[in-house]
């Protein structure tokens, strides 16, 4: 990842805020990443400090409960803010990252219906990502067992030098 994506901020969890926030968004803005799509990810250390942090408490001054309410973390910064509890190390400690949509690149598409089969195939659509995965459901008589699968074909590429790694 390091090779890919060079800007780092070092912050360890317990000192992790909103000013952090600000910095990692002006280390975005330096990187020429638009302001709109952007998002921090974070592992849920980091993201419970910033939950604790006394300009997200007082969110409800802007009209968003959230924070106590929800435990969610409202915008911050102009970062949509994201709970992940399995970032990998990649022996750099790495603690989350701050990104726009030109960093990672998806391609998803759903296999080829299967011809002369007689399951049933259904297509179900993520409607937040667009993502659609294929459900097949059929009895095997050999083994009378019924299976259902679920599939989607995909890659990921690394896209624009668009990336802010978090670590401690």
């Amino acid at each position: 990842m390091t090779a890919d994506f060079n800007t780092s901020k070092t912050v360890a969890a317990a000192d992790f805020g909103a000013d952090d926030t600000a910095a990692i968004a002006a280390d975005l803005t330096t990187l020429n990443v638009p302001r709109t799509g952007r998002a921090l990810i974070i592992k849920p250390d980091y993201f419970t400090k910033l939950a604790q942090d006394n300009a997200i408490q007082a969110s409800y001054a802007y009209g968003s409960p959230t924070a106590i309410q929800d435990y969610r973390v409202p915008r911050v910064h102009g970062l949509d803010v994201i709970e992940y509890s399995d970032i990998p190390a990649n022996g750099e400690s790495l603690q989350g990252l701050a990104c726009g949509k030109e960093a990672i690149i998806i391609a998803a598409r759903q296999p080829a219906l299967p011809e002369n089969w007689a399951g049933s195939v259904e297509s179900v659509q993520d409607p937040d990502t667009g993502i659609t995965i294929q459900l097949r459901n059929w009895y095997e008589a050999k083994d009378g067992a019924q299976y259902l699968t679920c599939t989607l074909m995909y890659g990921v590429a690394t896209g624009t030098n668009s990336l802010v790694r978090i670590v401690s």
